[in-house]
């Protein structure tokens, strides 16, 4: 049987919905906040590195293509072939007891001797070139012909062939970037002037003067002589001195280097980062929850029995 919310159940999800919202929305904000301020703190904890101003050369090389291209060895043109005259000949051998055998070579024979007529009378209308009337093998007698032609044009096209090219879409080009020079702010604490008397000393004290960067008292003032500082002696490790009834101390923990300091502060930095992350996560969770809350029964197409 499909149970059916009440009114009072279905206001008590509405209810939680909303306060999941709220939680939830407030949860994802302090998230982000978190995330920004460690992200802000450990670029702030950064080592500052002074550098002088200097100039950066990037050199772009240009940008091509290739193409294949038509390339024209000899431009189209037209020919003109003059118009020819009608003509005939009549060829005459030099020993003219012999049988002569043809054909004669046109123009020239050194058989003979060519008679040429500028006119298209002769024998034989319909034939060119060199031909006999009678039987060759006999002697015959041989004629050249040539009809009359028009002038002509012939169109000859272009002589041309294919070839692959690199086309240059923008030339190589150096770009220049100037970077300022980067100072930093000197670190601020107490400056001791007097490193071999205890303390830290502002200014050279009354009675006393400077002397090698020591501060040394003034030869007949009188005056409160301040403690030396104690002179710490190296100590090897796994050969410590035995005093009786004194406990040897070990030498203090050397000073952490900016570096280290700066690696310190990624850590941290990086440990409230995932914090933050995971409140983001937590935050999206809760809404997703408060959605699922607050959509009805009927809407997501649940059925209890």
């Amino acid at each position: 049987m499909r149970k059916v919310l009440t009114g009072a159940r279905r206001h008590r999800r509405l209810r939680s919905a909303t306060a999941l919202v709220t939680v939830g929305a407030m949860t994802m904000s302090l998230g982000v906040i978190l995330i920004g301020a460690t992200t802000a703190q450990v670029n702030a904890d950064e080592p500052c590195v002074p550098q002088d101003a200097w100039t950066e050369t990037i050199q772009h090389p240009a940008v091509t293509h290739s193409e294949t291209v038509t390339v024209v060895d000899q431009a189209a043109y037209d020919e003109v072939v003059p118009a020819v005259a009608a003509l005939w000949a009549n060829f005459a051998p030099k020993d003219q007891q012999a049988t002569f055998i043809g054909p004669p070579t046109w123009p020239e024979d050194l058989r003979g001797e060519w008679s040429i007529h500028y006119n298209d009378e002769g024998p034989s209308q319909d034939e060119s070139g060199v031909f006999s009337i009678g039987d060759p093998d006999k002697g015959g007698n041989w004629f050249y012909r040539q009809p009359e032609t028009a002038e002509q044009i012939i169109h000859r096209p272009a002589v041309t062939h294919t070839e692959t090219v690199v086309v240059t879409d923008q030339a190589s080009w150096t770009e220049t970037i100037e970077h300022p020079a980067v100072t930093c702010e000197p670190e601020t604490g107490t400056t001791d002037v007097c490193p071999n008397i205890e303390g830290d000393q502002a200014e050279v004290p009354e009675g006393y003067e400077l002397e090698d960067g020591d501060c040394v008292q003034i030869a007949g003032e009188e005056t409160v002589v301040p403690k030396p500082k104690p002179v710490k002696k190296p100590v090897k490790t796994g050969d410590e001195p035995t005093v009786k009834g004194v406990q040897a101390v070990a030498p203090p923990a050397a000073a952490p280097t900016a570096v280290a300091a700066g690696l310190a502060g990624q850590a941290e930095g990086t440990t409230g980062q995932l914090l933050g992350q995971g409140l983001v996560g937590l935050g999206l969770v809760m809404l997703v929850t408060a959605g699922w809350l607050g959509v009805p029964r009927r809407a997501l197409g649940a059925h209890e029995s």
